[in-house]
């Protein structure tokens, strides 16, 4: 750095300390605009951009099974894809199956835990390419049709629940009942595939598992490593013919017809792990937003430093006649502006590093399968560099200034700024209005679709009922799981304040459930333009009632119904609308599943509820077919109770009752539905606070910006407004003056906000429930906000103008 560069930095830095207020207001807006933008771009470098931390991350490529006439809907590979590929696909070195599944931890002298656990094969870690941290992997022998015992825990599993012990190799943990060995533990990187998997367990060759039917095994991930120098888009078509070879030769005619008919193809893509497919559209807009804001805080500091060098002129004038060149004086400008950013730059990162404690305080709940995210080296150089161009971005203006107007000296203090300059300083507060409405828009948008979620009626009272899953490991045939399910629900009605109890087969809210198909017997019934798909639930008798749901139509499920026997089911309203054209179901005989029933006993429809919203207030309208829980073979059930108690008190009572029925089974996803409904819609709520955040700021600064123009402004026309009060002007007139400058320039970025608004706004649409992206009323509700505001920014220098004293404003003269 040079003697003059060094000389200029250091005499910069006297000025700034020398007008606080001014070098407080540009520092803060900085930061407060980089904040935000640094933070969401590491989420994105996190979650988006970077890629997985595995040797040769880029060979590997997770590969799935979309139905592309179904809305893209993917499923996962079972293992006879697996074994087909790994036989087959000679452009690929290896392929290994994940999937995440519950596990259970404890015995009868502890509380089980519930853990999510990861089950692989035993290739899983040969195919990332990683090594053991401590201990062994898989081996292939261990792999069968009941595969070895034997478990790899996670690195940070190890170090929270053992303290990081090496002696943890061989020790036995007993899960589900039964006994397994801990042989390993896998170094952190893999978690990045999933941040809820505590651990690793082998899958099973179960026979019903490799029958040619079970080729697609939902929530099964495949992954697949290609050979050096191979070309994505030729080892997608390896396996593309693979697939169109199966179902010419293997497929049997009824899974022919279901793969044709839902479109399914193979899907190729980087591995990425388990990350919810609408987060990175999300963090891109949300990035767009952070963007804007950046620009409108960069214009807002150029128009502050515009306002400085104009008020510097004498100083400047002075210096030019001693002999400093306009280079010099740019050199000042710029140093000035740099070390406003670079104080903005430390004070953003530091924000940032906060945003992110708080993001990964709430991660689990938004986004439970994504590690933490953290600055990274790449994003701290982005932002450096990001500094360095906003420096010269806000320093341009003021530098231009300079070398269009000539430094002499004024004949006044307050001379009237020149007309050009205060084009331009409107110019810019024109274009913040803009981008403010910009953001305003959306964040009202947003706002508003909110309000329109909030206002769906469930069709239940989810005040008072909270739930909870209980594993039934052991309880596997259908008597035995009967039997321990009519234990609990018994012991669960003898709680104090236990009104209702049901169990339910999935969770009683989620955010999505898995839709099957179902075949009518009657030919005619079938619908072509609507494939016939329902959410299947197995319900006790309860649970309808404990839901507050209606009976419309017929009856519902009794206890003393013996399911092998008597085969009944409960349909929802939404699935007469829609396949029986609101008519009588009652006694239309359906079968769950894509084929008849090979016994020749069909099940019939007994009754009709009202439909219910147990997928949040904006899921889907996917009809619900009910049929009794006792069919069920095992596996797990969700237990509904409705009460007046806490949560904590319930629950305590429900362990202590499970313990005496089986000190094996475990409790866990505990809450409320209010709860539930909290999480479902907290992608919502996190996208509008964040969006309404930048816009309140947004605002803010619109609003700064056209109160300092036109202070600034009133400060130079002090003289002229002087001269207007001597001849005769009233206040009145003076207060409309400045009013109407400062509202003519507030109005023409409207406008322009307004134009930019309606083309961006459509990239919001896919947000917004039952909402346009143009709508009138979000419109004006923020262009009102808009003009109020800088209205209220106009009239408190008009106001001040409006007492300027004549005879002071020309004594100064």
């Amino acid at each position: 750095m040079s003697l003059a560069l060094t000389r200029d930095f250091r005499q910069s830095a006297r000025a700034l300390r020398r007008t606080p207020a001014f070098t407080f207001a540009v520092i803060m807006t900085l930061a407060l605009c980089l904040d935000p933008n640094i933070a969401i771009l590491a989420m994105i470098d996190r979650i988006v951009v970077r890629p997985l931390s595995f040797p040769h991350g880029e060979q590997l490529v997770q590969i799935t099974n979309a139905a592309e006439k179904n809305g893209g809907q993917t499923i996962g590979s079972g293992f006879p894809q697996w074994i087909d590929f790994k036989a087959n696909a000679g452009l690929f070195s290896g392929f290994a199956l994940t999937r995440s599944l519950g596990f259970t931890v404890g015995d009868s002298d502890g509380i089980p835990q519930r853990l999510i656990g990861s089950q692989v094969s035993a290739n899983f870690f040969d195919v990332l390419g990683i090594r053991p941290l401590l201990g062994n992997f898989f081996a292939p022998e261990d792999e069968g049709e009941i595969s070895a015992r034997v478990l790899v825990l996670t690195q940070s599993y190890w170090e929270s629940q053992y303290n990081a012990d090496p002696k943890v190799i061989g020790t036995k943990v007993y899960g589900g009942g039964d006994s397994y060995t801990i042989i390993g533990v896998a170094p952190r990187s893999v978690e990045a595939l999933d941040a809820q998997a505590k651990l690793f367990f082998l899958q099973n060759f179960e026979p019903r598992r490799l029958r040619p039917g079970a080729r697609y095994w939902g929530g099964t991930l495949l992954i697949g490593r290609l050979k050096e120098n191979v070309a994505p888009t030729a080892a997608l078509s390896q396996l593309t013919a693979l697939e169109e070879t199966f179902r010419r030769d293997v497929a049997s005619p009824q899974l022919r017809a279901e793969l044709d008919r839902e479109g399914y193809g193979l899907r190729m893509a980087p591995l990425t792990g388990a990350r919810p497919t609408t987060l990175p559209k999300q963090l891109w807009m949300l990035q767009a937003g952070a963007a804007l804001l950046l620009v409108i805080g960069c214009v807002n500091a150029a128009n502050l430093l515009l306002a400085r060098a104009n008020a510097r002129r004498p100083e400047y004038a002075v210096r030019h006649a001693l002999g400093a060149g306009r280079g010099t004086l740019f050199r000042q400008i710029w140093t000035e502006s740099a070390w406003l950013t670079i104080t903005g730059a430390a004070l953003g990162l530091l924000g940032a590093w906060g945003l992110l404690a708080a993001v990964n305080h709430f991660l689990p709940a938004i986004a439970p399968t994504i590690p933490s995210v953290h600055l990274s080296w790449m994003v701290v150089g982005l932002a450096c560099a990001a500094a360095l161009v906003i420096s010269l971005a806000i320093g341009v203006i003021p530098a231009l200034w300079l070398h269009f107007l000539r430094p002499t000296l004024v004949n006044s203090r307050t001379e009237t700024a020149a007309r050009w300059s205060r084009h331009l300083v409107g110019g810019l507060v024109a274009a913040q209005t803009a981008l403010a409405l910009v953001l305003l828009f959306g964040a009202g948008l947003l706002i508003h679709s909110f309000v329109k979620v909030m206002a769906v009626d469930p069709g239940f009272d989810p005040s008072r009922i909270m739930q909870g899953r209980i594993a039934l490991h052991g309880y596997d045939g259908v008597a035995a799981n009967a039997a321990v399910q009519s234990r609990i629900l018994a012991a669960m009605r003898e709680i104090p304040g236990v009104e209702k109890v049901c169990f339910v087969t999935d969770m009683g809210m989620a955010p999505s459930f898995r839709s099957y198909p179902f075949l009518f017997r009657r030919a005619e019934m079938m619908t072509e333009e609507n494939a016939p798909k329902a959410h299947v639930e197995g319900v006790t008798t309860d649970y309808f009632s404990t839901m507050g749901m209606r009976v419309l139509q017929g009856e519902i499920f009794r206890d003393t119904d013996d399911p092998p026997i008597r085969r009944s089911v409960v349909v929802d309203t939404e699935f007469v609308k829609r396949y029986l054209h609101g008519g009588n179901a009652v006694g239309v005989e359906m079968s769950v599943g894509a084929v008849a029933p090979p016994d020749g006993e069909w099940p019939h429809i007994i009754g009709v509820v009202s439909a219910v919203k147990v997928s949040g207030p904006e899921g889907d309208n996917t009809p619900f077919v009910y049929i009794p829980v006792k069919q069920q073979l095992g596996g797990g059930v969700t237990m509904l109770i409705r009460t007046a108690r806490s949560l904590t008190d319930v629950m305590r009572d429900v362990r202590l009752k499970l313990r005496e029925i089986d000190p094996r089974l475990p409790l866990y996803t505990t809450g409320t539905f209010e709860q539930a409904i909290d999480d479902l819609l907290v992608y919502r709520r996190a996208m509008m606070l964040l969006l309404g955040a930048f816009a309140f700021l947004a605002l803010s600064l619109s609003g700064i910006g056209v109160y300092g123009m036109l202070s600034y402004d009133v400060t130079q026309r002090t003289r002229e407004i002087g001269i207007r009060n001597a001849i005769g002007a009233t206040r009145a007139q003076i207060l409309r003056l400045i009013m109407k400058q400062g509202l003519r320039i507030a109005c023409a970025g409207l406008t322009i906000g307004i134009v930019v608004a309606l083309y961006f706004g459509r990239f919001l649409q896919s947000q917004l429930f039952e909402l346009n992206s143009y709508d009138p009323r979000t419109f004006a509700a923020v262009a009102v906000l808009l003009v109020t505001v800088s209205a209220l920014a106009c009239w408190l220098p008009a106001r001040k103008a409006a007492k300027v004293d004549p005879s002071v404003a020309l004594r100064a003269e």
